[in-house]
């Protein structure tokens, strides 16, 4: 199929390529919602090429400088294989885009790529490489893979997972956007490599189902973090609760700045708590008791220590004797 330039070809039912697909300059190739584009060959796109349906990709997909690829809202994009996309290239993904485990799925990115819908870096894939520009605005990226970019903004919506980010750039969270090691609910380490990760009005979600270093997320940062404006939301689960004197240490970075702008939020009620700057750069969370019950304590350490001097004073006089 070649699609010649100021040419529109529209799917409205199911194309099958194991040759090539050549989509030219300012031409237009639409896959129509309800229709399937199955690529097992070459799609070669400079122009436009708009995924209203379902595409699955188990050959090449290769968007060239000049070109735009867009995936729809409620549209999917499974890869299986290979999607390439040069520098001077857009990709932009409203729906689900899947980057599959069981083929070492690639996606080189070396222009701009966009997310404001669903996004999944499987672990085992082969991740995002390449040195384009990534930016999320709205929807989920969850990183279970790699993923590797001149630079990465989560500029909104949610970053998850349990996998490894390199950002050539500094690293941006703002405009209300999430990082949730792991994932919302769920355990896990989210690795994170730049040299400053910025959160600007961005918040993190850190869940907890024990003390153990296992048991609750982890943000592990080779890089410094800047917090500008941020919160910090502890989700409990299991029936999971924190005793006095108990803590956790939850994010680890080579520097840390802003830490007196957090705000912060504990679902568990049953103890006052504290967000700690620890030594070595070190984000912590530390129950202690309720502030109504410290007066009570208080009088009872009063009671004992008088009780004590008393008796010593008693056992003085009797020596004396």
């Amino acid at each position: 199929l070649n699609n010649q330039e100021y040419s529109y070809v529209k799917n409205k039912g199911t194309i099958t390529n194991a040759g090539t697909i050549t989509n030219a300059s300012h031409s237009y190739l639409v896959n129509s919602g309800g229709s399937s584009l199955n690529n097992s060959g070459t799609l070669n796109n400079s122009g436009n090429t708009t995924n209203f349906g379902t595409v699955t990709n188990t050959g090449t997909l290769h968007n060239l400088s000049g070109g735009t690829f867009i995936n729809q809202t409620g549209a999917e994009l499974h890869e299986f294989s290979h999607v390439t996309n040069d520098s001077g290239g857009t990709f932009s993904n409203y729906g689900l885009l899947t980057l599959n485990n069981l083929t070492d799925a690639t996606v080189e990115n070396n222009g701009k790529m966009y997310n404001s819908g669903t996004l999944q870096v499987m672990e085992g894939s082969g991740g995002i490489s390449g040195t384009g520009l990534f930016t999320q605005t709205d929807g989920t990226l969850t990183v279970d893979g790699t993923m590797t970019q001149n630079a990465v903004n989560i500029n909104g919506g949610l970053l998850d997972g349990k996998g490894t980010i390199i950002s050539a750039l500094d690293m941006n969270v703002s405009n209300g956007a999430t990082i949730a090691p792991g994932g919302i609910g769920t355990v896990g380490d989210l690795k994170i490599n730049t040299p400053n990760l910025i959160f600007d009005n961005g918040l993190m979600d850190i869940t907890v189902a024990g003390l153990g270093d296992t048991e609750h997320d982890n943000l592990i940062l080779q890089g410094a973090i800047q917090f500008l404006t941020g919160h910090i939301h502890f989700e409990f689960i299991n029936g999971f609760q924190m005793r006095a004197g108990d803590k956790i240490d939850f994010t680890f970075a080579d520097a840390i700045t802003g830490f007196s702008s957090l705000t912060w939020d504990v679902t568990d009620t049953s103890y006052d708590y504290r967000l700690l700057l620890g030594g070595n750069n070190i984000l912590e969370l530390a129950a202690i008791p309720e502030p109504d019950t410290l007066p009570l304590m208080t009088i009872g350490a009063l009671a004992w220590l008088y009780r004590w001097k008393r008796g010593a004073k008693n056992g003085a006089l009797k020596m004396k004797a």
